[in-house]
């Protein structure tokens, strides 16, 4: 069964940017966690709103990559950026094309 991780993060207004430049190299790095792919958007109607959501056949992986070094040292970049505490979220792949 396929798992998606979420998280959202809600910035700070007028960050967007900022977050953007900074965290989009991260977002591809599960791969070498073990993620079977990704996506990194923001929405259209809050622009201050992104999330990366990656697919997992099992959450240690995910584990891995959110507790890695490098993912700490991100959120170390841009901690100030955000304001919601980001707690990833989980669900289930049902269904995909």
């Amino acid at each position: 069964m396929i798992e998606m991780a979420h998280i959202d993060w809600h910035l700070t207004p007028f960050r967007a940017q900022k977050f953007a430049s900074i965290y989009r190299p991260i977002v591809p790095r599960v791969l070498a966690f073990g993620a079977l792919g990704y996506s990194f958007y923001r929405s259209e109607e809050d622009s201050d709103h992104f999330v990366h959501s990656s697919l997992w056949e099992d959450r240690e992986g995910f584990k891995r990559f959110w507790m890695s070094r490098e993912m700490q040292e991100m959120r170390v970049k841009i901690i100030g950026l955000y304001e919601q505490p980001v707690i990833p979220s989980w669900a289930t792949i049902i269904d995909q094309g």
